[in-house]
Order: C-alpha cells, then sequence, then structure tokens
C-alpha cells in the first residue's frame, strides 16, 4: 500500500540533501548511517508513545533495529513507573519484563503467588500483601518456614533487577538526533552535534549487524558510557512541548566559551528528557566533553527557538537573554523497590 504522504517527505529529504550537498541523492540518505541507497522505507517516530503526528523518513531496518532492541524497554518502564509494584507482579507479561526479586531483611529469599485455592506448603511462608488503606493485595509465598525470619519485625522488599538506564538513554539518543534531522535536516547531519551522535547511533546498530536479538549486556556496555549526555528535565515544563513540537532548545552557557552545548528536549508520554549535544569542533568541545566527564549539579541555560521564514524574516535562531539554573543529576527511570 503506498504512503503518498512518506513520499513526499521522502522527495523533500532528497531536495534538501542536494540543496546543502550539492550532490544529488537517487534514494534517501540516512541520518544515522549516512548512506544512500534503495531499502524499504518507513515512518520513522521520534520515540516511544511519542505522537503519530511526529515523523521522519527513515530506513525501516534500521528503525525497527531500535524499536526492537531499546525502544521497547523504554515503553515498557515509562508506561509502568507510576503503576504500583505489587500489581505489575501479579501481572505476568510485566512480572517477565521487569524481573522481581524479593528480600527479607536485605537477604534473597526465592518467591511465588500461591494460588487461593491451595493449601499453605510446609515449610514456606505465607504473607499478606495490603495497600496504605489496608486493603489486601495479595498473598506471596516465600520459601522460607515461618520459625527461620528474623526474629524482630522484618521488612519484605520487592526490587526490580533490570536496568533500564541504558534502553533509556539510547531511545533519548536516537530521538534527539531525528528530532534535530526534523528541524534542520542535513544541516544537522553534518553539524558536529549530529556527527557525534549520528556516529554512536551508526556504530552501535553496525557492531549489531542489525540484529534485533542484542543482550541486555550489549547495550548496557555500549550506552551506559553516554549517560551523561541525557537528563531527565524537571523545570517549567508548562512551556516545553517537545523540540519536534514547538521546536524550543535548550542553551547551555559557560563562563569563558559561551554556548558548549544545546539541549534537544524530548518528551515521552508525559515525562520529559534533556540530551545535550555540542555545538562546535572549536575551543567550547572541550568544554563539552568536561561536561559529560563531571556534570555539574547546575548548568546556566538560555531557551533557543528556531524560527523558520514564515514570518517572512528569514530562517534564524532566536536566543533569550534570560538565563535560568538547569538542575543536572536527576534521578533516571532505572530500578524500583517497595
Amino acid at each position: 500500500m503506498s504512503d503518498l504522504e512518506l513520499e513526499r517527505r521522502i522527495a523533500e529529504c532528497r531536495a534538501d540533501y542536494e540543496a546543502y550537498t550539492g550532490n544529488p541523492c537517487r534514494h534517501f540518505a540516512c541520518p544515522i548511517l549516512g548512506r544512500d541507497e534503495d531499502v524499504e522505507m518507513c515512518r520513522g517516530h521520534m520515540v516511544a508513545l511519542g505522537s503519530d503526528n511526529i515523523w521522519v523518513p527513515q530506513r525501516k531496518d534500521v528503525d525497527n533495529f531500535y524499536g526492537s532492541v531499546v525502544e521497547a524497554d523504554l515503553a515498557t518502564i515509562i508506561e509502568d513507573r507510576e503503576q504500583d509494584p505489587w500489581t505489575l507482579l501479579l501481572d505476568p507479561k510485566r512480572r517477565k519484563r521487569h524481573r522481581f526479586r524479593m528480600e527479607v531483611a536485605g537477604e534473597v529469599v526465592e518467591h511465588y503467588i500461591p494460588r487461593p485455592d491451595h493449601e499453605p506448603v510446609p515449610g514456606h511462608t505465607r504473607i499478606q500483601i495490603r495497600d496504605e488503606e489496608n486493603q489486601a493485595i495479595c498473598n506471596i509465598g516465600i520459601k522460607v518456614a515461618p520459625d527461620q525470619l528474623p526474629e524482630s519485625e522484618y521488612r519484605l522488599e520487592l526490587i526490580v533487577e533490570r536496568d533500564f538506564r541504558p534502553s533509556v538513554i539510547a531511545s533519548m539518543l536516537k530521538a534527539a538526533h531525528l528530532t534535530m534531522f526534523r528541524v534542520l535536516g542535513y544541516d544537522h547531519v553534518d553539524s558536529p552535534g549530529g556527527q557525534y551522535v549520528g556516529h554512536i547511533l551508526k556504530d552501535f546498530f553496525e557492531r549489531n549487524q542489525g540484529s534485533h536479538s542484542v543482550s541486555e549486556q550489549s547495550v548496557e556496555r555500549y550506552f551506559r558510557q553516554h549517560e551523561s549526555m541525557v537528563t531527565p528535565l524537571f523545570v517549567g515544563n508548562d512551556f516545553l512541548r517537545g523540540t519536534a513540537d514547538d521546536n524550543l532548545l535548550i542553551s547551555c552557557w559557560g563562563m569563558s566559551v559561551g554556548m558548549f552545548a544545546i539541549g534537544v528536549v524530548v518528551k515521552v508520554g508525559r515525562e520529559y528528557f534533556c540530551v545535550f549535544l555540542p555545538t562546535d569542533c572549536g575551543k567550547s568541545i572541550d568544554t563539552y566533553f568536561s561536561f559529560l566527564k563531571e556534570p555539574p549539579r547546575f548548568v546556566t541555560a538560555r531557551i533557543m527557538k528556531f524560527c523558520d521564514d514564515s514570518d517572512g524574516q528569514g530562517i534564524r535562531w532566536e536566543t533569550s537573554q534570560n538565563t535560568r539554573q538547569l538542575l543536572l543529576n536527576q534521578e533516571m527511570p532505572a530500578k524500583r523497590e517497595e
């Protein structure tokens, strides 16, 4: 089935590529792989749980790879973050995705959900879990005899073993890159920020040859080193809708070098993230990498807006002169315990 809107946007990308580089584009120059090849195309959304109307043309193999390997995990942690962990434990699909473990007085214990019609197992302890209003939620069986539990009042902890941070980082880098491609086209792809994040995404795809069978350990090893490029954003989001939607960026400023990074705002569900990209390869690049190596508690920031020529004043960036202190090192969606 033909997707006329997708075809129209691919044609716009070809024209933008040729205008920017002076070279013809036969098919589609992928902003991640940097290759112009005859492959199946799709609507590449900025991120899982994003708006269906905000997308860019993208190679289907690359889009499906990141969708399967990391963005499915992002959707899991964002959708389930506000859920009661005991409710998640009772859902077989969610229980498998999150991989819970249980501890009593700091010691790991084997657990299970007993069937209501089964008698208690000798040598095991059945515990009734209640909510804050003292309403019964469920029963949990632990493979410890009652007389082997600590004599003092013990604490039963439900802990998520799965660490979703690497998948969040990877998803945010991809979302920021495609967001800037949507805003600036190939001007972004060839910029320092586009070159840097594009190389990260391309390298991971090619290392795994586009296979969807990538281990959690591989995602962890590769993307945790880029964790300081991404931070959750909790600052006056009443006026930030996400860069892909409102063309607003956060510019980061240093005392001696001026602007050294731009922050791309990515909205996922009801949550916001900021992805920091370098602005140039000059003297500010050292400041950028120092910023990543040892992120400060706060960074001086200003709001920037990309303006097209719809008002007849030309394509330009407008930067607010009002500065604010952006809080960094905020907690990433990762593990939970109760």
